[in-house]
């Protein structure tokens, strides 16, 4: 499918709004097929399909595909495109407001999530997958890539922060490869990487109220000596934190970014 020709046919241009910057590449709609392993079995749920190129692969190696658009007109194109296919249901909607729980327990199966969502709604996709993440087997996903760079970051570098340490915490991620700006339409800043996100079953996180508090706390001034954030801060128990960090062997004098994600689990931990 060429998606400018559907573009042109249709009479439609890219809304700046809703970030939509399509893939062109069939070169890379084939690579994410190969990466994403998919088989007759699954059920794919696909974010923003657009005008349905990847669609079109989905559903030829898929047992059903549950495409979410949030934009009318596509949603038009795509019932046009695909008006004949019994495999392929769409959603007019916006994703972060759809109950992955209610079509897991709809479909008996859990999900596989494929998109090239806009990259404004990479953080609220991410904690939406996070809380819903008992409902979906795996997502493959293409972000920004210093957006990709800070969920994989290591500590004391300057991507490393609050994304770095709730993504590793809920979640398994892997690079896949990066996808070069010159392959979407229209042609947005940044390129772009692909990865895959897997839940993690088990977490050793048991106050996740502690966490969402500490670390946000603790990154909205992470030039600052951890010392010197727990005495101007009104929202932490100063006295058990200092007491944590003299049991976790974690000098006060060290910076937000110098702590590991474990350091950030067991602090939170420390105030159930």
């Amino acid at each position: 499918m060429q998606v400018k020709k559907v573009l042109r046919e249709f009479n439609i241009r890219p809304k700046k709004r809703l970030g939509q910057n399509f893939l062109i590449s069939q070169h890379h709609l084939e690579k994410i097929m190969k990466v994403t392993n998919l088989s007759r079995n699954d059920v794919v749920l696909e974010i923003g399909p657009g005008v349905g190129n990847l669609t079109e692969l989905l559903l030829e190696n898929t047992k059903k595909v549950i495409s979410v658009e949030k934009d009318e007109v596509l949603v038009e194109v795509l019932n046009q495109i695909f008006q004949s296919n019994k495999k392929l249901k769409i959603i007019k909607g916006d994703f972060l407001n759809i109950n992955l729980r209610k079509i897991y327990k709809t479909e008996k199966k859990l999900l596989k999530v494929i998109a090239n969502p806009p990259y404004y709604i990479s953080t609220q996709i991410i904690e939406k997958l996070i809380n819903e993440r008992k409902y979906y087997k795996t997502a493959f996903l293409s972000f920004q890539k210093e957006y990709v760079q800070r969920m994989l970051a290591t500590p004391a570098t300057k991507n490393y922060g609050r994304l770095t340490i709730f993504t590793q915490v809920y979640l398994n991620v892997e690079f896949l490869f990066k996808i070069p700006k010159s392959v979407f339409y229209p042609v947005p800043v940044v390129d772009s990487m692909f990865i895959s996100i897997r839940p993690k079953k088990v977490t050793k996180v048991k106050n996740e109220n502690g966490l969402h508090i500490v670390t946000r706390e603790f990154f909205c001034k992470r030039r600052k000596k951890i010392s010197t954030i727990l005495k101007n801060s009104s929202m932490l128990p100063t006295v058990k934190i200092n007491r944590s960090l003299s049991d976790l062997n974690i000098d006060p004098n060290s910076r937000p970014e110098e702590l590991s994600v474990s350091d950030y689990i067991n602090i939170a931990n420390s105030l159930n």
